[in-house]
């Protein structure tokens, strides 16, 4: 049985403006079945995009990414595609 991922978190520090994505995604063999993708998106625009061949461990995947730039107000959305079925997506605004 494939489950898509089931929640996306996603986080800003201010302070080093890194962004920190992890995904909840349980499975049982995480080289078989991962997160294929995952998108960051500010503001409506692609900035970064990891394409994977496994995940983390077989409960989640976490990525971290430094973007300059990012104001307050800005709209961070990370979308999670796993590799047999489903998406899930994860948004905050910048304070």
């Amino acid at each position: 049985m494939a489950d898509p991922p089931k929640k996306v978190t996603v986080t800003y520090t201010k302070e080093t403006s890194t962004v920190k994505v992890v995904v909840f995604h349980p499975v049982a063999n995480a080289a078989t079945h991962y997160i294929k993708k995952i998108t960051i998106k500010v503001d409506g625009k692609e900035v970064k995009t990891y394409n994977e061949t496994t995940q983390d461990n077989n409960k989640t995947d976490t990525r971290e990414v430094v973007l300059k730039g990012i104001k307050p107000g800005s709209i961070i959305e990370v979308t999670a595609d796993c590799s047999i079925m489903g998406s899930k997506k994860g948004k905050i605004k910048v304070e």
